[in-house]
């Protein structure tokens, strides 16, 4: 295999990394859309959330959907990379606050994901982060294969 392979490899296996948390963010986002108000009162269960959760759900919503938005052109795929990165180390943060500080196991994050225990599902965002963190940096290969 010759160097412009294996960067084409790479380039692709960063676009289906991107494409992967494309489908993760539509995902859950109309999940949690299409019962909003379950969505809401579950954040409301914690008194830190209470006041605020109605904005927060629709920021997260909102967040999601702008994200996916962005991955799905090349133009803006590393800034959605990054942001995907991001989102998801704030959301396993957030899911590390309510299982372990505050002893709770709820969790509506829409879909399948329901179905997973704490544990696993801090799994699934520790393997979503390391797919993020490769993402971008597989994507560095566009440009070099853009100059040869």
């Amino acid at each position: 295999m010759d160097a412009v392979q294996i960067h084409k490899t790479k380039i692709q296996l960063s676009t289906g990394i991107a494409y992967l948390f494309l489908f993760v963010f539509v995902y859950t986002a109309f999940e949690k859309s299409v019962d909003f108000q379950t969505f809401v009162q579950s954040m409301e269960r914690y008194a830190y959330f209470k006041s605020c959760a109605k904005p927060i759900a629709a920021v997260v919503i909102g967040s999601e959907i702008l994200i996916a938005a962005l991955l799905l052109f090349e133009r803006t795929r590393l800034i959605g990379l990054c942001a995907s990165l991001l989102l998801m180390i704030a959301f396993t943060g957030a899911l590390y606050y309510i299982t372990y500080v505050l002893h709770s196991s709820y969790c509506n994050c829409g879909g399948f994901i329901n179905t997973l225990s704490a544990s696993q599902h801090l799994w699934f965002n520790g393997l979503l982060i390391a797919l993020a963190i490769a993402g971008i940096y597989l994507h560095r290969f566009r440009s070099q294969l853009s100059i040869n």
